[in-house]
């Protein structure tokens, strides 16, 4: 093999990897948003009122922090951004079931929001940054149909676990996240 070639299997590889961890970050997701009302009914209590403005507050601090980070995503490495964001990730989503204080589930969705939209903001600006024109039209493409297919498949696996126990999406969220952590780790150039 040539240079250009082993250099093009890594972009490939690379990039079939991100495209993987988009998709299972998005299933983990996708099988936990839909029933934070019913975990936080059912496990603290509350009113839906409050449930709902817990969980506004922290997808709003998600998106902030997104738009602050969006800045910062070119000046650092993406690799150390993208494992970070995916270990904030795995923690939250596992300290969720473990803690016995909604305001702290409240923090933990919140910090969730905020890796989740690190991750996503650093998967653009690293396909931007290594893919041709080309090549960065179909790709965004792709990625946008694999969050489509993470929030359809993800809410029916969560509805399938949530009838066994009320913990196991957040548990299934984060064994989501463990692959990825392995998929950026080995395959990221």
């Amino acid at each position: 093999m040539t240079g250009k070639e082993i250099m093009i299997t890594t972009l490939r590889r690379s990039t079939i990897a991100l495209l993987a961890s988009s998709l299972l970050l998005t299933i983990g997701r996708g099988a936990t948003l839909p029933f934070m009302t019913i975990y936080l009914t059912r496990r603290f209590q509350l009113e839906v009122d409050v449930i709902g403005y817990a969980l506004s507050l922290a997808l709003v601090v998600g998106v902030l922090f997104s738009m602050g980070f969006g800045i910062l995503a070119d000046r650092f490495d993406k690799k150390r951004y993208m494992v970070w964001s995916v270990l904030v990730f795995i923690l939250g989503f596992s300290a969720i079931p473990l803690v016995n204080n909604a305001p702290l589930v409240v923090i933990f969705f919140a910090l969730i929001n905020c890796a989740y939209s690190v991750f996503s903001t650093v998967l653009k600006a690293w396909f931007a940054d290594r893919l041709t024109a080309e090549k960065k039209a179909r790709i965004f493409s792709l990625n946008y149909t694999i969050l489509n297919i993470g929030w359809t498949v993800g809410p029916p696996i969560g509805t399938l676990l949530v009838m066994h126990s009320i913990n196991l999406p957040f548990w299934l969220a984060a064994a989501c996240a463990a692959f990825p952590l392995v998929f950026i780790q080995l395959f990221l150039q």
